[in-house]
Parts: C-alpha cells; sequence; structure tokens
C-alpha cells in the first residue's frame, strides 16, 4: 500500500522552480486558478516572495506540490490509498482528497493569514519559530528550558526526521535558541516570524476558526487521510476541518505520523516536493517515491 504525503513548508524561491512551472501545463493552470482566487497573479508575487510573505508563498508551494502529485499520478499510475501531510502539508491533503476545491482552499488560506498577521502583530511580545537540526536529541529540552529563561517562553513545535527540530517562543527566546544551536555546531535553516503547532497558540487557533473558517463547507475525503496530529484516520468533512484547525495548538512529531501510516500497512511513501526534503522524510521505514520539480523539468526538457 502506497501513500501521498505532502511535505511542511520548506523555503523554495521562485527561480528553483521557474522551468518546472514552465514546462507543465497543469502547474500553470493551477497557479492561474491560483491567482483567480487571489485577485493578484500569483507567480508575479511570488517570484519576490519569501517564507516572511506568507500568503504568495503559501499558495505557490500548495500549487507546486499538487501538480507534482497530478505528475505522478500521470506518468505512473500512481492512485494513492492514504493520504497525509505534515504541517502545512496537511492542506494540500485536504484539496488532494477532495476535501476542499483548491480555490476554495486558496481563498480559506488567504482569510486566515489576514487574520494571523492581525493577530501575530497585535501581541505585546513579538513571536518567533526557528527550524534547525545536528543538535544531541539529549540536548533538547535543557536548550529549550535555557532559552525560555528568563524573560520568555519556548517550546518544541517539531520533532521531526532525523533530528530536525523546530522550536516557537518569543523572539528573545528564540534568538537565544539559535546562539545556542550554533555553539553546538548545528544548522539553523530558518526563523519565521510566528509561533505555531503548540498549546499557545489557542488563542489564534480560536479566531481562526472563527473568522476564516465559519462559512466554509468542507467535504468527506475520498481518499482517507491519517492526520499528522493524532496519527488516526480521517474519514469525514467534520474529523478534517478539526485537524486542520488543531495543527495550531499540537506539535508536529513525525512518529505520530509514520506510526499511524504503518498501522495501516503502508509501504511507499510518495513525496512530492524539493529533493533535498525526501531523505527525512519515514525514517527509512518506508520505500521512498519522490516527485521534485527538478526532475519534472528535466523529464520534459
Amino acid at each position: 500500500m502506497h501513500a501521498l504525503l505532502f511535505p511542511g513548508l520548506t523555503p523554495a524561491r521562485h527561480r528553483h522552480v521557474r522551468r518546472f512551472l514552465d514546462r507543465y501545463p497543469v502547474a500553470r493552470r493551477l497557479f492561474d486558478e491560483c491567482s483567480e482566487a487571489l485577485g493578484y497573479d500569483l507567480e508575479g508575487a511570488y517570484a519576490s516572495a519569501d517564507i516572511h510573505d506568507w500568503e504568495p508563498y503559501q499558495t505557490a508551494f500548495l500549487a507546486i506540490n499538487l501538480a507534482l502529485a497530478e505528475w505522478a499520478r500521470e506518468q505512473s499510475g500512481i492512485r494513492p490509498q492514504v493520504i497525509c501531510g505534515q504541517s502545512f502539508g496537511a492542506f494540500a491533503g485536504a484539496v488532494a482528497a477532495g476535501c476542499l476545491p483548491l480555490g476554495e482552499m486558496v481563498g480559506l488560506l488567504s482569510r486566515s493569514t489576514a487574520v494571523e498577521k492581525a493577530f501575530f502583530t497585535g501581541l505585546d511580545a513579538p513571536l518567533a519559530c526557528i527550524f534547525f537540526s545536528r543538535v544531541a536529541d539529549a540536548d533538547i529540552e535543557a536548550l529549550v528550558r535555557a532559552a525560555a529563561a528568563p524573560d520568555g517562553w519556548a517550546e518544541i513545535s517539531v520533532r521531526g526526521d532525523r533530528g530536525v527540530y523546530a522550536v516557537s517562543g518569543t523572539t528573545a527566546a528564540v534568538a537565544r535558541v539559535d546562539e545556542a544551536v550554533r555553539a553546538r555546531r548545528g544548522i539553523v535553516f530558518y526563523t519565521i516570524d510566528r509561533a505555531e503547532h503548540c498549546p499557545r497558540m489557542a488563542p489564534v487557533r480560536e479566531r481562526v476558526e472563527r473568522e476564516a473558517y465559519a462559512d466554509v463547507v468542507f467535504a468527506d475525503p475520498v481518499v482517507p487521510i491519517v492526520s499528522d496530529v493524532t496519527g488516526a484516520v480521517l474519514s469525514t468533512a467534520e474529523e478534517v476541518r478539526t485537524d486542520l484547525l488543531d495543527g495550531w495548538t499540537h506539535p508536529t512529531v513525525g512518529t505520530t505520523l509514520y506510526d499511524g501510516l504503518k498501522a495501516l500497512g503502508v509501504t511507499r511513501l510518495v513525496v512530492p516536493g524539493p529533493s533535498s526534503a525526501f531523505r527525512r522524510h519515514g525514517g527509512d521505514r518506508f520505500e521512498t517515491v519522490p516527485v521534485s520539480p527538478a526532475a519534472v523539468s528535466e523529464a520534459l526538457a
């Protein structure tokens, strides 16, 4: 049995996927569909965006990964028996499973982004989240506790594959995490200007649900979804809706999703996205079938 796994949001610049967008008509069609939902040219905005430009960056990532999944279906006849997504990838998973059309998902994410920005900019103390690796697992808890003292808070948001972590907290605490990681010769991938995946985000979850999700009607998934929040199978529209919102308040733990997939008998993961991410998915528990923009561009050359 194989599953389609949409990865979490990772920095991928426009220049890295430009050939893919030019050569694969499905990608162009999905970008056009997103542009219509947004009311502006997505590719034009994405070309100058970075990870702090939440709306175009997230929407482009969504469209690219859905296009890669379509390429896998077209070229290999792959029709997943299970769909899942890590962190932001869960939104792509909901679209792929038929729970919400792409245009409606883009509208939901656009409204959610506006709510999120209002929430985070309105805080007295700014928050952040840092992604890093190559720090010993045994050191993580002490590192986070030290970073939180004396004037902030910090907690683990992501426990990913092969020692990839994320820590959310006040900007002062996150800066101390950055310093501590580098002092240990770890690798800091990037830092974003908001916190996520932790219980302290309950207020933003409530506000997003009230102001962005209120009128959205989800459908039951046509393919079972495995939650990265609980590892459980999601089979109803309400379960999918709740699971997407719960991503705000629950840490992303890779083993939670993988245990759920294993329990269903999944042996292969089809993973769309940048090739650098493939080696981190599954922890060698599954055969991994990569689908990258570079590989598709090369095939269409």
